[in-house]
């Protein structure tokens, strides 16, 4: 009997090292981070305070081999950091892109959600590209949140939290 358990045990190891290990690692989301990568990067992005406005209630669930992004038109209505704070009007639609890394996809923005996003300006719009570690959309920013992003564009300190 132990020799036989000791095969079943040898066998179902084996059988869980040959599955494959997957995880998602996120840093905290950062919107200093988030700043300076865009700042950097080679698209145009504008960060905007505001409010989602859509009807969008659910997305599919994904599975090991991950899928398709999904993406759904949405209205953008809040102000955008503009010089020293958040005082340029936006009301635009937008394109929303929910990215997914194998099974972890970013969250579906709940409807008419206060968001902090970095949109970025495309030829045909504007693109709000969510990403499961949520670089780019900040959903409920903090009132520090607010504050560190607007020093981190008027220069003053930018220094990530994490």
């Amino acid at each position: 009997m132990i020799r036989t358990l000791g095969n079943l045990l040898a066998f179902a190891a084996a059988s869980l090292a040959a599955a494959p290990a997957v995880a998602l690692s996120c840093l905290r989301p950062d919107v200093s981070q988030s700043y300076k990568a865009a700042s950097e990067a080679a698209e145009a992005y504008i960060v905007v305070h505001g409010q989602l406005q859509h009807d969008k209630v659910s997305v599919p669930e994904r599975t090991q081999e991950g899928g398709a992004p999904e993406t759904f038109e949405a209205r953008l209505v809040g102000s955008y950091l503009n010089g020293a704070d958040f005082s340029g009007a936006f009301d635009a639609p937008v394109t929303v892109t929910l990215n997914c890394a194998v099974v972890w996809c970013a969250p579906l923005p709940p409807q008419d959600s206060d968001i902090l996003a970095f949109v970025q300006k495309t030829e045909s719009g504007f693109l709000i590209d969510a990403q499961p570690c949520q670089q780019w959309l900040f959903t409920a920013p903090t009132a520090a949140q607010i504050e560190q992003i607007t020093s981190c564009h008027a220069g003053g300190d930018c220094t990530p939290s994490n």
